[in-house]
């Protein structure tokens, strides 16, 4: 405004009364288009659609809006009864796992082990169809293959083993004597099974063995016994007997008794009608 000496308005002013500049509208916000329609079914069995991010109606890029410009979606009904893309097939078999364990029957021997695989859409391994599709469409394929493997070899006669010896029994003495006889033995095994076989499979070798033992203690003497008897009758074997009792001992078991024997005369008629 121009003003004069006293503070009137004046036109004594030079140059204009007003001055203009650019300025910049407040910001419009970045807002997403409408869907466009849905794109045709793939072979993975989905199809797509987009949709465009825009400020004042005009396209912006697509990280000025929140979300995402495209949606993807399975296709309606079922793809696999629908003629496919380009004529390509919807399926495919996917890969192999690893064989799985040799088994069979019994417990050595040739086996067998298995691998699988399964069917999905083309390009979408993460599905899950029916195998059936992929057999369908791929004659003479199936969703698994078995191959011969080797497990335990079974053992033929020489691969036999003996166990080891046990420990030697008891030292096993006649009455009245310190020196006796002891034993161990071992066995003949199918060393796959741990199954006891015949003695024969292992050989040579035996299964029992014996040494010579003791069976007084050191410093000790045989045992005593008391008088014999006196002789028994003379048996039909022409035979007769005596026995003696182990000092210290009842008397009761058989293994209390020491018992001697000689060769007597006879009368085989006396035996007749009542031996």
């Amino acid at each position: 405004t121009c003003t004069g000496v006293t503070g009137a308005p004046s036109n004594q002013c030079g140059g204009s009364a007003s001055q203009n500049r650019n300025c910049r509208a407040p910001s419009c916000p970045a807002v997403w288009g409408n869907w466009r329609s849905w794109g045709g079914c793939q072979l993975d069995c989905t199809r797509t659609r987009q949709r465009s991010c825009t400020v004042g109606g005009r396209p912006t890029t697509s990280n000025r809006c929140s979300g995402s410009d495209s949606e993807r979606r399975t296709c309606p009904g079922d793809c696999l009864s629908q003629e496919p893309p380009n004529g390509q097939p919807w399926v495919s078999w996917g890969s192999y796992s690893g064989y799985g364990l040799c088994t069979g029957t019994g417990t050595c021997g040739v086996g067998s082990q298995t691998r699988y695989r399964r069917c999905f859409y083309l390009g979408r391994p993460d599905s899950r169809i029916g195998n059936d599709y992929c057999t369908f469409t791929y004659p003479q394929t199936q969703a698994s293959e078995s191959r011969s493997c080797n497990r335990n070899p079974c053992p033929t006669q020489s691969t036999y083993t003996w166990t080891i010896w046990s420990s030697f029994s008891q030292c096993n003495s006649p009455p009245g004597s310190c020196q006796g006889m002891q034993t161990s033995s071992r066995t003949c095994i199918n060393p796959v099974t741990q199954q006891q076989v015949g003695s024969v499979h292992c050989r040579p070798g035996v299964d029992t063995r014996t040494q010579s033992c003791n069976s007084c203690s050191t410093g000790s003497q045989p045992p005593t016994y008391g008088q014999w008897s006196n002789w028994g009758n003379c048996g039909v074997s022409c035979t007769r007997t005596r026995a003696r009792c182990r000092t210290g001992s009842n008397c009761r078991l058989a293994s209390d008794w020491d018992v001697d024997s000689e060769s007597c005369n006879c009368n085989l008629q006396q035996c007749i009608g009542r031996c």
